[in-house]
């Protein structure tokens, strides 16, 4: 497998390169239904469908990384955890999952096992033992290891018993018993963002490919404390490195000022860019 990794500092094009190389690879005779795009959007279907006129059955293999997970494990979107589905969990067990988990967690309500189901992502996402997840986390009564054995068990029985899958069951289900992406090409948008269990399953996605194309920055890897790998993409081997040197869309006194600043990180891509005259 050949690997090529572009590095894209802000406004130079990174998504708009690979969907010129994919038009590329098309037009040099690869079939677009052997060619795989994954990224955190849907949206890079719909442009390639748009400009190369090409029907949703030629796209099929362009999607999130979520989605991809389902496909090949043959998850219907019925059986995706809903807002509905934590209600039920609430009335069936009494404990509670809020949607907006990032406004703050009240360390005194002992019925909120929201930031328990966080620490269970994240030591999923980044591969570490619950117990060092939780040293990092802020303190709630519900993170003892007792708590989370305690919501583990009883949020498994619950999505058991109405035959569910969270995002993150997606992954680990998808890492036990992997199919690679029947594609020949692969492409990799925003690989920055990749937590290391996503790392996992893009190398199980990937491993019929003959070449993959992975887009990135690790300058604006900037999601460690929701399960980003720092530098999963900055550390990931290659056979070519191609850095996008000029950028549409941040002024020279922004750009520059900035340069200035992430320069100071002693480990990180070393970046020549040509910002824009404004």
């Amino acid at each position: 497998m050949r690997i090529v990794k572009y590095f894209g500092p802000p406004g130079t094009g990174k998504t708009r390169t690979l969907q010129d190389k994919v038009e590329e690879r098309v037009k040099n005779g690869v079939l677009l239904p052997r060619i795989g795009y994954v990224s955190f959007t849907k949206g890079a279907a719909e442009v390639i469908r748009d400009r190369m006129g090409a029907s949703e059955q030629d796209v099929r293999w362009f999607r999130t990384i979520h989605s991809a997970c389902m496909s090949l494990l043959g998850i219907g979107r019925e059986s995706v955890v809903t807002a509905g589905d934590y209600i039920a969990f609430r009335e069936q067990t009494g404990m509670v999952v809020r949607t907006d988990e990032f406004d703050g967690w009240d360390e005194e309500k002992p019925l909120d096992f929201t930031p328990t189901k966080r620490a269970m992502e994240l030591a999923a996402a980044t591969q570490r033992d619950i117990l060092e997840v939780i040293r990092d986390m802020p303190p709630h009564v519900n993170l003892t290891r007792g708590r989370v054995e305690l919501f583990e068990e009883k949020w498994t029985a619950f999505k058991r018993e109405h035959h569910k899958f969270d995002f993150t069951d997606m992954l680990t289900k998808f890492v036990e018993t992997p199919t690679p992406m029947p594609v020949d090409e692969l492409f990799l948008d925003e690989a920055q963002d990749l937590s290391v269990l996503q790392w996992m399953v893009f190398h199980e996605l990937a491993r019929d490919a003959k070449i993959v194309y992975m887009a990135g920055d690790d300058d604006q890897a900037i999601y460690p404390f929701i399960g980003g790998s720092e530098y999963g993409f900055l550390d990931h081997p290659c056979d070519e490195e191609i850095v996008l040197s000029k950028s549409y869309r941040v002024p020279a006194a922004i750009g520059e000022y900035a340069d200035n600043i992430i320069k100071r990180v002693g480990h990180r891509k070393t970046k020549a860019v040509t910002w824009k005259e404004e």
